[in-house]
């Protein structure tokens, strides 16, 4: 799935094979990515590197699901993408 910081979140298909490649979620996230938590299905929330440098708006979904996993009061900013389990090579 695909999270922008505004607007609605959208499924989402890797372009090239069975498997999301790291220059195709860069691309989504407009940036470098960092895995930001992964989830008990194995599923990995990525997020831009630099959101919080560049001053990208919060993004609100990805954040209540980052909070839901990781016990902090940190934000995501920017967008996100949330992989499932081996989709990411």
């Amino acid at each position: 799935m695909f999270y922008p910081a505004t607007g609605e979140p959208s499924e989402i298909k890797p372009g090239h094979g069975e498997q999301f490649k790291l220059e195709e979620l860069q691309g989504l996230i407009g940036g470098y990515i960092e895995p930001v938590c992964r989830f008990s299905d194995g599923s990995i929330l990525f997020a831009n590197e630099e959101g919080k440098l560049r001053y990208l708006p919060v993004n609100v979904r990805a954040t209540e699901m980052y909070h839901a996993r990781v016990a902090t009061d940190g934000v995501i900013r920017g967008p996100a993408v949330l992989v499932a389990k081996g989709l990411v090579t």
